[in-house]
């Protein structure tokens, strides 16, 4: 999550932080009804949560923009190169039923079908 900035160091409180104030607004709104009798508007949940994300991800760049960088890390070996992810996903496993990758793709296969159907 420090990836645009290179400045991780508080993702874990940025996350905890999240969920302490969010928690407790769905609740209030959603299960109490604290959040209507208080004269705030009716937002409906999905969008109540796309904008509870837009605030934690704007907390989280500004603290990732306000704790010192770290010096630059040798990163190669912690990442996948393309010859890596190939090999790991055309390489079938066996029996071919345990296969990860085929089962990933037959679960793609199923939420998008899913999704087409009932759209």
């Amino acid at each position: 999550m420090g990836g645009p900035l290179q400045r991780g160091h508080f993702t874990f409180w940025t996350i905890l932080f999240g969920l302490v104030v969010g928690i407790p607004i769905f609740i209030t709104k959603e299960v109490y009804n604290i959040w209507s009798n208080l004269g705030l508007p009716e937002i409906h949940y999905t969008v109540m949560s796309s904008i509870m994300m837009l605030i934690a991800i704007g907390l989280h760049l500004g603290i990732s923009a306000a704790t010192r960088q770290s010096p630059e890390e040798n990163t190669t070996d912690l990442v996948w190169n393309s010859g890596e992810a190939r090999e790991e996903l055309f390489r079938l496993e066996s029996p071919i039923y345990l296969d990860r990758t085929l089962l990933s793709v037959l679960l793609i296969l199923c939420m998008g079908g899913m999704i087409w159907w009932f759209w």
